[in-house]
């Protein structure tokens, strides 16, 4: 599914599907009666990003279980070091791991930022060696970044949790990461539009029919 096809299936959900003019909108930088192209933009944008971060959250129902185990949002790519630290990438949920991409192709193992310093401040190994690393938010540089556990000057190979939701009305044939989970996806992205019409009616069902889909009880009755 494209982008585009995300949004304008969204508006078919929302019978928005029309101008004021009562033209039909076939494309997803045209605005309709109720909702605007940029709001369903920021709403699928959303529902992307809720998407991934349930998923992860619920990731011990049988589905789901299936799913993150085989890497389904798993992305990879190449960050090119010259110090102890650099940004994480945008569209990034976590960083998985970390692994030199040439000489002996060492792991870096994760610390989580409570332990990271300590280590850091010892004098013995493993801080000469200063193979692990963290994430945490620089509140100066208002940025999260990956931190080494020592200098490093050359390329190292990541894997991590994809979560991009920054798509814009140019990425309307852009094909989504997330493939099949299309329904799921669209349930997500209506019931954020529900919830601010305060249609709490058709926001409950979709409540009851996202959480079956991700395989999970809500405990109790909604």
């Amino acid at each position: 599914m494209t982008f585009g096809t995300f949004v304008t299936t969204l508006r078919r959900r929302l019978q928005d599907i029309r101008t004021t003019s009562g033209t039909l909108i076939a494309d997803i930088t045209t605005s309709g009666i109720r909702w605007t192209s940029e709001e369903l933009i920021e709403i699928a944008n959303l529902a992307l990003i809720e998407l991934v971060r349930v998923s992860n959250v619920y990731e011990d129902s049988p589905l789901l279980k299936q799913i993150i185990g085989n890497g389904y949002f798993e992305a990879r790519g190449t960050l090119t070091f010259s110090t102890a630290e650099l940004a994480t990438p945008s569209n990034v949920l976590a960083i998985t791991s970390l692994v030199e991409d040439a000489g002996d192709g060492r792991s870096f193992g994760y610390l989580e930022p409570s332990k990271f310093y300590d280590v850091v401040i010892e004098h013995g190994a493993p801080r000469d060696e200063g193979f692990f690393y963290t994430v945490i938010y620089d509140a100066s540089a208002a940025v999260r970044k990956i931190m080494l556990g020592a200098s490093y000057t050359g390329d190292l190979r990541y894997t991590a949790i994809y979560n991009k939701g920054n798509y814009t009305s140019s990425d309307s044939a852009v094909v989504l990461y997330i493939a099949g989970m299309d329904d799921l996806l669209l349930d997500i992205a209506e019931r954020e539009a529900r919830d601010r019409e305060h249609n709490w009616e058709r926001s409950r069902i979709l409540d009851v029919r996202i959480a079956f889909k991700f395989g999970v009880s809500l405990g109790g009755n909604r």
